[in-house]
């Protein structure tokens, strides 16, 4: 599978307010040149977009090139960043009149739905969905619901960033017209304000992604039971604006508190990626962990840096192009992203094979619950049962009776005493760092046929989670039970291990009395040669003295 490496693109898109006297900088169609501090600063783009130009520009020179590599199977990501009132929000959602079949001041994300349907007419086997997500007071919710009146958080559903694919609302869309109401429920359930910078200033930032399902251009079916296809996703990102505590009050001044300190940890971030630093933190604030995969993942992303160009917003337009400049550092992986369908054949296999999974992990579990409640009930098992799985029932129910009868097992100095008179040859000593291994102690080892068999049985039931969304539940339940059998399994063999350990050491004990008995009688019998060797020359010595005395 092929991957390139390719950078974080950066444009900027200008806003001129009517008031505007005098503006905060010279630019051209690539660099902003900015004065500070009595020096000119100069940031470079990709491309800036002039305050006159128009959606459709923008859409063709930022979104078309990574709507067109979704649909090949890359992932891609365009995220709005700026101060509040610079135009963010107008640059992603854009204005859209329901009487037309389009209009000029459509923004990003109408005109990717619309390119996206327009390109894939005609084509079988293609799957769209939508989801809306808005962090608010660092809250994740779920925007993707129709006919909500009241606009309070309460009704919404809130969504854990780290289970965010299998709790989100992802609405399949048949139809460009279906996709475009979806969209504009989607906006109007996100929370706005009026501010002293803007009319309708966002109160949240907005992640709106079409996930796109198709089969891989120029493949054909890979089996009888699969078939080869694409899956991919496409990010707009419209961020809240940073703005000054002191130009709001009361639950704005909150909400404005939360934007800002999400902002900064989505620098820090940024500072990271940029740096190369081997670790990114990205759970400061959820933001960052829902952007992760754009800024440091797989995925063709793109920043739109939106500047007011009026001189009183010159330093949130500095900042705003410091920001970009470190941003236009990072380097992602981006890898096509392929995937299997399942024939239905396929499925009505896999939902036999679940059936049989069940019944299969409720008999290990009643096996499992058993041993431990009757461990002495493994001599009663029926004698047609696979002998394999009688061995590693009967280490279960041996291991188990270990912590509870502690008074069975003989001490190892009576079992030394019993054995050190009886004339054996000392056995070899083990190496330090391993366990002995002998014929005696390979029986545990037949206990993992079983464990085996459960992780085999653990991956079909993963590949039947995968294919069979509408048992998700069901499957998840069965994969926690198939988890604590497996579970059971390891304590038992760690159990076995345990007491091939003490067997170890009681042989290692035996051994080195034995080495010491040995040393002991190899001691006291050269203690009586040399007592008899002192006696006979006692009685040499006294034997010459008395003949001595016999002469004179």
């Amino acid at each position: 599978m092929q991957s390139a490496v390719r950078n974080i693109k950066t444009y900027s898109r200008l806003f001129k307010p009517k008031n505007c006297k005098i503006e905060c900088g010279q630019y051209n169609d690539s660099t902003i040149n900015i004065e500070h501090q009595g020096k000119q600063r100069t940031f470079s783009f990709v491309q800036v977009f002039q305050p006159d130009c128009s959606q459709a520009e923008i859409f063709d020179t930022v979104a078309l090139p990574i709507v067109e590599r979704c649909l090949e199977g890359e992932n891609g990501s365009i995220i709005a960043y700026g101060y509040t009132g610079t135009g963010k929000t107008h640059t992603i959602e854009g204005s859209w009149d329901h009487t037309k079949s389009f209009t000029e001041g459509a923004g990003l994300a109408r005109r990717c739905i619309s390119t996206i349907f327009q390109k894939l007419a005609g084509v079988s086997g293609v799957e769209i969905r939508l989801s809306y997500v808005e962090i608010w007071m660092e809250q994740i919710f779920d925007t993707m619901l129709l006919n909500v009146k009241n606009k309070d958080k309460s009704n919404f559903q809130r969504v854990n960033v780290e289970r965010l694919d299998s709790t989100l609302n992802k609405p399949i869309c048949q139809a460009e017209e279906n996709a475009h109401i979806l969209y504009t429920n989607a906006c109007l359930n996100r929370t706005v304000k009026s501010t002293s910078h803007n009319m309708r200033s966002s109160r949240s930032h907005g992640v709106f992604t079409i996930y796109i399902k198709r089969k891989a251009p120029g493949s054909s079916s890979s089996s009888d039971s699969s078939s080869l296809v694409v899956e991919s996703k496409l990010n707009l990102v419209d961020l809240a604006g940073a703005e000054r505590l002191s130009d709001s009050e009361g639950v704005t001044a909150e909400e404005a508190k939360k934007i800002n300190l999400s902002l900064i940890a989505l620098g820090k971030v940024i500072d990271d990626l940029s740096e190369r630093k081997s670790f990114v933190n990205y759970r400061d604030s959820q933001l960052t962990q829902l952007l992760r995969d754009s800024l440091g993942g797989n995925s063709n992303t793109a920043l739109i840096a939106t500047l007011n160009v009026d001189m009183s917003r010159k330093d949130a337009a500095l900042r705003t192009c410091e920001f970009a400049a470190r941003v236009s550092g990072i380097k992602l992986t981006v890898t096509r992203n392929y995937g299997t369908v399942l024939t239905k054949a396929a499925m009505d296999e896999l939902q036999v094979q679940l059936a049989k999974l069940k019944a299969e992990n409720e008999r290990l579990k009643k096996e499992i619950s058993q041993l431990k409640s009757n461990p002495n009930a493994v001599g009663n098992q029926s004698t047609d049962t696979n002998s394999r799985e009688n061995s590693a029932r009967a280490i279960t129910s041996i291991v188990e009776t270990l912590p509870t009868q502690p008074a069975q097992k003989t001490p190892v100095n009576l079992v030394v005493q019993q054995s050190v008179n009886e004339e054996l040859p000392p056995p070899p000593p083990p190496p330090e760092d391993e366990l002995p291994i002998d014929e005696e102690f390979e029986q545990p080892t037949q206990g993992f046929s079983l464990l085996d068999r459960i992780e085999a049985n653990r991956a079909i039931l993963k590949q039947t989670s995968r294919a069979s969304g509408k048992n998700a539940t069901k499957i998840q339940v069965l994969e926690d039970m198939i988890e604590e059998t497996r579970d059971g399994i390891e304590e038992i063999s760690w159990q076995i291990d345990v007491l091939h350990r003490q067997i170890w050491d009681a042989d290692r004990q035996l051994y080195a009395l034995q080495q010491r008995k040995t040393t002991r009688q190899l001691s006291n019998a050269s203690d009586d040669i040399v007592i008899s060797a002192m006696q006979d020359r006692e009685r040499s010595i006294l034997n010459g003295q008395n003949k001595d005395c016999t002469v004179m």
